[in-house]
């Protein structure tokens, strides 16, 4: 997940993020940004783009209703916890927003030890029965191998049989099941799309698998100091420093290769500087 400091801000760019995090798991970050009223955010590795503020969904992706059905009867038999992410817009759901509403839940099956949240603080309503009952179609689905990291092959090899999703090992804990063709690359574009943006105009920092596709298709890919080496193989820069001190690292870079080049331009045409 992309965290930023104040220190952006002198540098004159718009700022975002991408996250594999729910909304409700992003909301203190968000707290602390003042990003622009209308700017997407890139929720659950790219399966949602909802405005900043409003929160009023821009392009969601979901998983069928019945392929969660058959997720939970893989995963039935196996020591896991099975988690389903469901969002709908605010605006439809008519909710006040900075509630625990119904337009945004997580739905849980499992046959070891429930646990009361997950990894975005959000309240697991585990569920009696491995059905998908209430006939839902999240936009992401985790399964935590936590009890027994051995069953990720098989589970893997056996949730990749279902066509209409993708399937991702977030090491070491999930397994995380998302709607086809869905990643950060590809809400990237949708956000461009939305903002106006030509490719060229975003820079985009990443440390991991899941960001591999965005920082290939941003104008500049950074994979930042300690990040994953599929992050560091799509990236056109790897900075010294973390996200924070790396982003100002690239801005600085960015911003006097600006200088260089627009000197030198003015200086082969003949104009004064």
């Amino acid at each position: 997940m992309l965290r930023a400091s104040l220190g952006y801000y002198k540098y004159n760019v718009k700022m975002t993020i991408a996250t594999g995090r729910t909304l409700w798991g992003v909301r203190p970050l968000l707290e602390k940004l003042s990003l622009d009223k209308q700017m997407p955010i890139i929720l659950c590795n790219g399966s949602i783009l909802v405005k900043n503020i409003s929160f009023a969904t821009i392009s969601q992706k979901t998983i069928s209703a019945k392929s969660l059905s058959v997720v939970l009867e893989v995963t039935s038999g196996y020591p896991v916890r099975t988690l389903a992410y469901a969002f709908n817009d605010p605006a439809l759901a008519n909710q006040a927003l900075g509630e625990r509403g119904p337009h945004e839940y997580m739905l849980g099956w499992t046959s070891i030890n429930p646990i009361k949240y997950d990894f975005n603080n959000m309240i697991i309503n585990w569920q009696p029965k491995w059905k998908n009952e209430r006939d839902v179609s999240p936009s992401a689905i985790l399964i935590d191998i936590s009890e027994d990291p051995n069953v990720e092959t098989t589970l893997v090899a056996n949730l990749r049989q279902i066509q209409d999703v993708s399937i991702h090992s977030a090491r070491p804990q999930y397994i995380e099941v998302r709607p086809k063709d869905c990643n950060k690359g590809v809400a990237l574009e949708q956000t461009i799309s939305f903002l106006g943006l030509g490719i060229s105009n975003v820079l985009a920092f990443g440390d991991d698998d899941n960001d591999a596709e965005m920082l290939e298709l941003a104008g500049i890919g950074v994979a930042v100091s300690g990040a994953s080496m599929m992050a560091e193989n799509h990236s056109d820069y790897i900075c010294r420093h973390g996200v924070e001190a790396g982003a100002i690292e690239v801005l600085r870079v960015v911003r006097n290769a600006r200088r260089y080049y627009s000197a030198e331009i003015k200086s082969n045409l003949g104009i004064e500087k």
